[in-house]
């Protein structure tokens, strides 16, 4: 039998234990993308929206304007003759993936954001070329709870099992240079495609969701100068029933 303190201090070897052993799985799977790969990771933890790194400024009706600030955690950049072309890499914990529709309503607008105040004019200097253009915007998912179901160790199949719940999600330039850089094996994992879906998108899809950014910005900074602050949940009334805030509590 435990005591109440040796009870606790194996939790805490066996969560030390645990975390290690996903670390490790995690860096072994950026390690081989990166290997795989002629995307350069060349700033990490980048601020945007400051002297360097201006954010998108957006004009509202009143004439005031907004500017969304915020940190890259990993910027990469591949050269290729005269091009040099950006993405942005965020890591997240958990299922996180990107999908176009979300951006009408307001959500998954940070990569977004960071790639596209990333190859504006006047951020050059970061990358040595007046005409940086944007490569993708990716985020690398370690959905931990799936894989803390099983039992992490060292075997092949727990191994591969929980390799398979690193989950890319993204969009990548349809551009033979760039998809041959990010992935020169064409590995669907890192180039986030699979049979029923393709992360492919057009320069001018790009410019297009540039411009659809843009205007949803400006529609929430005009809700905000309006003081409109209602509590619409995108999961329906049912994410407000624990709020402390309800007028009926």
């Amino acid at each position: 039998m435990f005591s109440g303190k040796d009870k606790s201090s194996a939790r805490l070897n066996h969560l030390i234990e645990r975390l290690k052993k996903l670390s490790t799985l995690m860096i072994d799977d950026l390690l081989a993308e990166l290997s795989d790969s002629n995307f350069v990771p060349t700033y990490f933890e980048l601020p945007i929206g400051n002297s360097k790194v201006p954010s998108i400024n957006i004009q509202l009706k009143d004439g005031k304007r907004i500017s969304i600030n915020g940190i890259v955690d990993r910027v990469d950049v591949f050269e290729k003759d005269d091009k040099t072309y950006i993405r942005v890499i965020d890591y997240k914990t958990g299922n996180k993936t990107f999908s176009l529709a979300d951006i009408e309503e307001g959500t998954n607008l940070q990569l977004l954001i960071y790639i596209f105040s990333l190859t504006k004019p006047g951020v050059s200097h970061l990358f040595n070329n007046e005409s940086a253009q944007p490569a993708g915007i990716t985020y690398i998912s370690a959905n931990s709870s799936k894989i803390k179901s099983q039992r992490v160790n060292d075997s092949i199949e727990t191994i591969s099992a929980a390799t398979n719940e690193i989950k890319r999600s993204g969009l990548i330039l349809d551009d033979e240079d760039v998809i041959n850089a990010v992935s020169n094996s064409h590995n669907n994992r890192f180039l986030m495609a699979s049979a029923r879906k393709s992360s492919l998108v057009s320069r001018e899809s790009l410019d297009m969701i540039y411009r659809q950014v843009c205007d949803v910005l400006k529609s929430i900074g005009d809700e905000i100068l309006m003081g409109n602050a209602n509590a619409a949940p995108k999961d329906g009334a049912d994410s407000c029933k624990y709020c402390p805030y309800l007028p009926w509590k």
